[in-house]
């Protein structure tokens, strides 16, 4: 997310700030529910897990669309127009919509959960800044953590007689994360081949976090020339790589390209389902699964 776009976005220690030193519109945002507003299908339950029914969520980004590309409907924007609260994540969509989605909502509180994450290439699991940022914070439990922390310290901000009840979701929540964790981590201890191959790169934190190494086709949405498909091909064939990952709303044609040269079969994930903690025990049994030798 460019540093222009970033000046609009209100970070949770600000508002907190604000809220204890000025008079924060707090008494003309209590409804029954608080509208929030979310770029993808995981983070509305992260909303979810820390607020129960206390929070009505818009979810921009759906099944089989492109978190990189998107463009909200009418529908959407006459949703963010009543929203009181807009969790932004560091997908590239937003880069373009969120001044937009601040114009049509001027009162509406910009949060931007990747705050004060150390993002990595979209390359690789080398630490950059700048351009070419990994935004998929997402599929590393460790990062969650920070951004349920975020979410709950908004909500007890805008609505504090909800703080125990917003308190209490995030101690379940991150609880359930810990545990998963821990299970996670068991599937991977007696590998010894830790390496997958994977078209887009999604995977990257999730590598980071267990000490996978993640072999992209894919380069910034580029596909590979044919040097580096070639070095791919070699790789996987010399350590018997018998799996291709792929994704929705992404084409399969070059995962099953790749999966013919090298007698693999392609298997899709879905970064982006909203059921959070089954979709990353199903992405680690899969990624497991892979590097297991004979």
């Amino acid at each position: 997310m460019s540093i222009a776009y970033r000046i609009i976005i209100i970070l949770v220690v600000g508002l907190l700030a604000f809220s204890a030193c000025a008079p924060f519109e707090v008494e003309k945002i209590k409804p029954d529910r608080i509208s929030v507003s979310v770029s993808i299908p995981p983070q509305a339950y992260f909303v979810a897990r820390v607020a129960g029914d206390l929070v009505e969520t818009n979810i921009l980004v759906g099944a089989g669309d492109d978190p990189h590309s998107y463009e909200p409907t009418p529908r959407q924007m006459q949703s963010i127009s009543n929203s009181q609260v807009y969790f932004a994540i560091g997908v590239e969509f937003e880069d373009a919509w969120l001044p937009r989605f601040a114009s049509a909502n001027p009162g509406m509180v910009i949060v931007d959960t990747s705050a004060g994450i150390q993002h990595i290439s979209a390359n690789d699991a080398h630490d950059t800044e700048g351009e070419g940022e990994d935004p998929h914070i997402w599929l590393s439990p460790k990062l969650v953590k920070l951004q349920a922390q975020t979410i709950a310290d908004t909500l007890t901000a805008l609505d504090p007689d909800n703080q125990s009840t917003y308190q209490a979701g995030l101690d379940s929540f991150l609880d359930d994360i810990g545990r998963m964790e821990l299970e996670i981590y068991e599937q991977f201890t007696s590998l010894s081949f830790r390496k997958f191959i994977t078209i887009h790169p999604s995977l990257g934190y999730f590598a980071m976090d267990y000490g996978l190494e993640m072999i992209p086709v894919e380069m910034e949405g580029q596909e590979p020339g044919a040097e580096e498909l070639s070095k791919i091909i070699t790789l996987a064939k010399t350590n018997g790589i018998s799996v291709i990952f792929s994704q929705k709303a992404f084409s399969s044609k070059n995962a099953q390209v790749l999966a013919d040269e090298i007698s693999a079969r392609v298997v899709v994930l879905d970064p982006l389902a909203y059921e959070w903690i089954n979709n990353m025990q199903t992405i680690a049994r899969e990624v497991a699964t892979s590097m297991i030798r004979n």
